[in-house]
């Protein structure tokens, strides 16, 4: 993931307790929920690596 590249603001619908789960788990990885859009784009571009 280059950090150089542009970002844009994004809006998702998602299930609430699916939501909290997933803070939940970057806050277990990385020890912040800060990280939280930095995971989320990491875990889409490797959803996207395997399903192609």
């Amino acid at each position: 993931m280059s950090k150089s590249r542009e970002k844009a603001k994004t809006s998702i619908n998602i299930d609430k307790q699916t939501w909290q789960d997933w803070i939940k788990y970057v806050v277990n990885k990385t020890g912040s929920a800060r990280k939280v859009s930095e995971e989320t784009e990491k875990a889409i571009l490797e959803y996207m690596k395997k399903h192609p």
